[in-house]
């Protein structure tokens, strides 16, 4: 089946829907993290404090944004396909609510990264030493985004346990 034609059909107008807020969030937060990313290469600050203080707040930076990923991608996993999470009552669409709103919220706690990113660039930190706060945001904000073929896989998966859906 042809992907055009496949919006053209129930579940795909429901994946659509269910969908819709969580991707138009996540194209929010990929603008927002590359205005963030342009003011930071654009914009020279100096330095504040001590270069020693200065690589402390990147080490320290850089471990919350390592312990926010492992958080991001091991709530991710565990929760999707729950059976605490996902009930035997639940139709197509309120799944798919279930999903966008667990979704926007990992979005969301994703933006610590570009935040903490910004929090270098604040103290001082040049943009080549910060620049991969930035593009691991981007790359996580598109990994949890609900695009169709994701849903549709992972409806695929949940249908074996739960044939109702």
């Amino acid at each position: 089946m042809k992907i055009s034609n496949y919006l053209d059909t129930f579940e795909g107008k429901e994946i659509y829907q269910g969908t819709k807020k969580s991707m138009l969030t996540g194209k929010i937060i990929i603008i927002f993290t590359s205005l963030m990313a342009l003011l930071s290469y654009l914009i020279d600050v100096q330095p504040i404090k001590s270069l020693k203080s200065l690589q402390n707040i990147y080490w320290i930076s850089n471990f919350l944004v390592v312990v926010t990923l492992i958080i991001i991608f091991s709530l991710k996993k565990s929760i999707y396909f729950s059976s605490k999470y996902i009930d035997e009552k639940d139709t197509l669409k309120t799944l798919l609510i279930k999903w966008s709103k667990f979704d926007i919220i990992l979005m969301l706690i994703g933006l610590i990264l570009p935040f903490a990113g910004f929090f270098c660039f604040l103290q001082g930190i040049n943009f080549v030493g910060i620049w991969h706060f930035y593009l691991a945001s981007i790359l996580l904000t598109i990994m949890i985004m609900p695009m169709g073929i994701k849903v549709r896989s992972k409806l695929k998966i949940i249908r074996t346990y739960f044939p109702n859906i």
